[in-house]
């Protein structure tokens, strides 16, 4: 369950429930750049279980690129 709370140049998220993870938050930003948009994505996340650092930060980084790519898509289409 996350709440989202949106600006004019922001949204922001963080998970309500504490399940899965004992963090998770973020913030999508979009600024106007001439002839297009520049769009930052953070995240902030600590599972609830224990998982080695680097395999964790190898997934997020992964389903990061992934999620980008499908907003690129989803923006040219």
């Amino acid at each position: 369950v996350l709440d989202v709370r949106e600006t004019t140049s922001a949204v922001t998220f963080r998970d309500t429930c504490g399940q899965s993870f004992t963090t998770y938050e973020g913030t999508w930003r979009v600024a106007a750049l001439p002839g297009g948009a520049r769009v930052t994505y953070e995240l902030r996340a600590r599972p609830a279980f224990e998982v080695p650092d680097f395999l964790v930060k190898r997934l997020f980084r992964r389903d990061a690129a992934l999620l980008i790519a499908r907003l690129r898509q989803a923006i040219s289409s």
